[in-house]
């Protein structure tokens, strides 16, 4: 639960029968290297360093702007419901960026509007299956 106090995580403890002998605080350290080397060795934090550049680089790959001007205001109704058909497509778009997959299954699913709302919801391509 994010905003806990101190005194507010000893009593949630308390009422799951934890016996609170000792607290104690600290800074966050867990992203810093010299902890993180520690934790998972310095194999481990390589690993990690290489891993975290490559989701950014495919993170910037597939970045689409999903809402216009960051705003869903529009002049007009009919902008409006352009703009939710434009959302829809690019939340296909998002959960599978792949257009030949994308392709491939839309027989499977464009007869279906429970799984476009699936896709939509769920964050997940697929779920429906």
């Amino acid at each position: 639960m994010p905003g806990q106090t101190v005194a507010e995580w000893g009593t949630l403890l308390e009422a799951h029968g934890f016996v609170v002998e000792h607290i104690d605080t600290t800074t966050m350290a867990l992203l810093e290297p010299r902890r993180m080397s520690a934790d998972e060795g310095l194999r481990g934090a390589a690993r990690f360093g290489k891993n975290l550049t490559a989701a950014g680089a495919l993170l910037e790959e597939h970045f689409m702007e999903l809402v216009p001007g960051n705003t869903l205001l529009t002049a007009t109704p009919d902008e409006g419901r352009a703009l939710a058909v434009k959302l829809a497509r690019a939340t296909v778009k998002a959960t599978q960026p792949d257009a030949d997959v994308r392709q491939r299954l839309r027989p499977d699913y464009a007869e279906d509007p429970a799984a476009l709302i699936a896709v939509g919801t769920s964050g997940h391509w697929m779920a429906w299956r």
